[in-house]
């Protein structure tokens, strides 16, 4: 609870859950993939998207969904 934590300023990544609170953008969070040259010498470079299905990998979202779009 941010008031009765008697704090002022808050900086959040993601969507706004309590409507009584006002919000300003600060600035965007790129997604991005990326790899260590080790892994992928061990594991092979993927060359599509779908290819992702058969690496191990983790994610960080702020999505409620978790889910994210390759393009």
């Amino acid at each position: 609870d941010l008031i009765a934590d008697g704090l002022d300023v808050v900086i959040r990544v993601g969507a706004l859950q309590d409507s009584s609170l006002f919000s300003r953008r600060l600035g965007a969070m790129p997604m991005v993939v990326c790899a260590a040259k080790s892994y992928l010498t061990q594991y092979g470079i993927p060359e599509k998207p779908a290819d992702l299905s058969s690496h191990s990998w983790l994610e960080y979202s702020v999505r409620p969904d978790n889910e994210f779009e390759l393009i």
